[in-house]
């Protein structure tokens, strides 16, 4: 998932929003969608949900800051063009190359460093510090590209205005037909646990776009592939962070 930012001058500049563009179209052909949330919602799943983890309190969350975040994932054609010998290879023979499937087997690293090199391309600040190779830091003052973080990937897939949806497509499982790609009869072969009765029509990763946006005009944000984010989380710094957003201020 890849996100843009915005940058603290427009914290200041409020007037300057009426130019400011609803949707951007990256270097590389990601379109990408303004959000600008202005209210508080409840991150994480109830103690009593089946399959919770222990990191996913309940919280209150609000975002502060602007941003961009692009509609669809990184396809395989768009992450060649940064890495041309780049393969995100196949599942017992079936291919996951193809140009408009998502990219995989693309580590953080090689994530962030795409943000960076979409970044350049458009004479943007890099949101992050490289050496060597190796992501050593952020300047989080850059409105280049980067990874969206956890909060803002969560808010795009389940905020809404009452209550947080319980999943990208709503509150009941399994999801309803046409949901997005998920673990399906179709994958059967490949997999050892599938959705019964659910068939989605692709045996591994689709081409992305290929179901219908959720209610932010997003695809994909549930099933498909994993996404990187900015964040991570971990005990010792109880510290959170997410790759589809381009943040003013993101597989």
């Amino acid at each position: 998932c890849l996100s843009r930012g915005l940058g603290d001058v427009y914290k200041r500049q409020a007037a300057r929003w009426a130019n400011t563009p609803t949707s951007i179209t990256s270097k590389a052909g990601q379109s990408l969608t303004l959000f600008r949330p202005e209210r508080a919602f409840t991150m994480g799943a109830p103690r009593r949900e089946t399959g919770r983890r222990a990191n996913e309190v309940l919280r209150n969350v609000q975002l502060t800051r602007p941003f961009y975040l692009a509609t669809k994932e990184v396809t395989n054609r768009q992450f060649k063009q940064f890495a041309r010998q780049h393969s995100s290879s196949h599942v017992r023979g079936t291919t996951l190359d193809q140009p408009e499937q998502p990219v995989v087997n693309v580590s953080w690293n090689q994530a962030a460093r795409y943000c960076n090199w979409l970044s350049a391309r458009e004479n943007l600040p890099l949101f992050y510090r490289e050496s060597g190779g190796k992501i050593t830091g952020t300047n989080p003052a850059a409105n280049g590209y980067r990874l969206p973080t956890e909060a803002e990937w969560a808010w795009a897939a389940r905020a809404t205005s009452g209550d947080a949806k319980r999943f990208g497509w709503g509150q009941q499982f399994p999801p309803a037909d046409g949901a997005g790609n998920f673990a399906d009869s179709s994958a059967s072969r490949m997999v050892d646990q599938v959705l019964t009765g659910y068939n989605d029509g692709f045996a591994v990763s689709a081409p992305v776009g290929s179901f219908s946006a959720n209610h932010r005009g997003l695809h994909d944000l549930e099933g498909n592939v994993a996404e990187w984010v900015n964040d991570y989380y971990g005990i010792e710094s109880v510290s959170y962070t997410h790759l589809r957003a381009h943040e003013t201020g993101r597989n």
